[in-house]
């Protein structure tokens, strides 16, 4: 397995000075972001002002779990996707077909993924 160091997508050594933010400030920053927003959001539940009850679903959370994988991780983490696809299949409704086969693609996209990174880091090319 790569190290961050060896990942060209991943780097925390500056290219351009003046929009470089470390891994770790992108983690605190998005970390930050997420309990405002939570925090906003209680708030306004306590202060009875209505709010759509899907905003406080796992579901939400799922979704900025994922939001946070690929904040912090420069958008090249496939489990931050893969939470971020399952928190908006998750809201689609129950009869739409996309939920059904949900499951099996994720089941398959996922064992594809691991043997693709497998043959990347262990070709000899």
């Amino acid at each position: 397995m790569k190290s961050d160091s060896e990942n060209p997508h991943i780097s925390d050594s500056p290219e351009n000075q003046d929009s470089f933010i470390p891994r770790k400030k992108r983690g605190e920053i998005a970390g930050g972001l997420i309990l405002i927003i939570l925090g906003t959001l209680w708030l306004l539940h306590e202060m009875d002002i209505q709010i759509p009850t899907y905003i406080y679903s796992w579901s939400t959370v799922v979704f900025l779990w994922g939001f946070y994988r690929l904040y912090t991780n420069g958008l090249f983490d496939f489990w931050g996707y893969f939470l971020v696809v399952f928190a908006i299949v998750n809201f689609v409704d129950d009869g739409n077909p996309i939920k059904k086969y949900f499951w099996p693609i994720a089941v398959i996209a996922g064992g594809a993924f691991m043997i693709i990174k497998y043959l990347k880091n262990n070709s000899k090319i």
